[in-house]
């Protein structure tokens, strides 16, 4: 009997996330929001076929390198509402990455290892199923001012307006 590719672990105020998730090698989307989890292990790097991934609304201060080992992260990232106030450099190599959300985090400045150039974050140019793909990164415009990010997010918003993304 094989398992789901997906699990949902929301709110389940694990406090941790327990070993076997990271034996659950077969994963496509991983929702662990909401359950006060202080730390991610490097062990997130085993579960390859990742495609979302939602660490969102916990009190993590910090996301391990291996993330960048997830070439399969493709669809979504969250990890709003945390403590985060860096990215570790191996983030940078997750630029299949469409959607990524960072709102409400700690940072004092726009991560380092988002400071790429703009066509190394950009989706390629063919279209998919009819419809122009689109790589979003939110960021908290109010807490976050820096002119040479905001003109970032314009380039990597072609087809709206910045915001429409703040909502």
């Amino acid at each position: 009997m094989s398992q789901s590719p997906h699990l949902d672990l929301w709110k389940q105020r694990l406090g941790e996330i327990p070993e076997w998730v990271w034996e659950r090698t077969e994963l496509e989307t991983l929702v662990l929001a909401d359950n006060e989890l202080t730390a991610v292990s490097a062990q997130v790097g085993q579960l390859r076929r990742l495609r979302m991934l939602d660490l969102g609304h916990n009190f993590l201060t910090a996301v391990p390198a291996a993330l960048g080992d997830l070439e399969a992260l493709t669809d979504f990232l969250y990890l709003q509402d945390n403590r985060l106030r860096e990215l570790p450099e191996d983030f940078a190599r997750l630029r299949r990455l469409r959607y990524l959300n960072l709102s409400g985090n700690r940072f004092a400045e726009w991560p380092g290892a988002l400071e790429l150039p703009v066509d190394d974050w950009l989706p390629p140019r063919p279209q998919q199923r009819g419809r122009p793909l689109l790589r979003v990164i939110r960021w908290d415009w109010e807490r976050h001012r820096r002119p040479g990010a905001r003109a970032l997010h314009y380039h990597l918003h072609p087809l709206r307006r910045v915001r429409d993304f703040h909502h």
